[in-house]
């Protein structure tokens, strides 16, 4: 499975920096996302990680939103025009579109790689069921 470190040199390469408290927020809502694609609603992940940090579900959404704002307005426009090509500077995606297309893009690296980034880990491994 991805590690944590390797989550967040992804990220860094989006402009997505560890230490800042949006940045820790937004790499922990990718990893629900990631490992967990049935986790529930964009608000259910702001709730679990406005828990751990000890702030309310919308701080954590306002957070994550002027994070990716900023990464949108300051990142590199050839990986922001590969995550979401269909986006413009002046159009930046929302919360939700920004992660998943992220997540998307993380898994389909690792796919090429020979590698599956949801069932790496044993307990998330299938299991073939015979009929």
């Amino acid at each position: 499975m991805m590690t944590r470190t390797e989550l967040e040199d992804t990220l860094a390469r989006y402009g997505i920096r560890p230490g800042l408290r949006s940045s820790m927020q937004t790499v922990e809502l990718l990893e629900k996302i990631l490992w967990e694609p049935a986790y529930g609603t964009m608000m259910d992940g702001y709730a679990v990680v406005g828990r751990r940090y000890g702030v309310r579900p919308v701080q954590v959404e306002r957070n994550v939103h002027a994070r990716i704002l900023h990464v949108w307005r300051t990142g590199d426009d050839r990986l922001l025009q590969s995550l979401l090509p269909w986006r413009t500077r002046l159009d930046p995606p929302g919360n939700r579109e920004f992660l998943y297309a992220l997540a998307a893009q993380i898994r389909m690296e690792y796919l090429r790689r020979g590698r599956d980034i949801l069932y790496e880990g044993l307990e998330n491994a299938p299991t073939e069921q015979c009929v």
